[in-house]
């Protein structure tokens, strides 16, 4: 699985992370504190806002709302092509430190 190194906004340094893998996206639990990469390539926080929300139907369908900042919600979806949690632009994904 790929890693990555790449600068924290609060800690000095360069954090090893790599992409969440459907099982702990699934696994997480209201409250918890999550990490993503950022636009501009520096890792932030987020917190789920409601449970993961997973299809009968569709198992390969999971989504994880959050909340990031004051205001700002998201919804972070499990991208099967991609094989990581993405938000709509793909541009953010989940990470989890290794």
């Amino acid at each position: 699985m790929e890693t990555l190194s790449l600068p924290h906004y609060q800690e000095k340094g360069l954090i090893t992370v790599r992409p969440m893998t459907r099982e702990e996206g699934k696994a997480i639990q209201y409250g918890a504190t999550l990490e993503f990469i950022s636009k501009g390539g520096d890792i932030r926080y987020c917190r789920p806002n409601g449970k993961v929300r997973t299809w009968k139907r569709d198992p390969e369908r999971v989504q994880i709302p959050v909340k990031y900042g004051f205001r700002e919600c998201g919804t972070f979806e499990w991208n099967p092509m991609l094989q990581r949690y993405v938000t709509d632009s793909a541009a953010i994904y989940l990470v989890k430190r290794v």
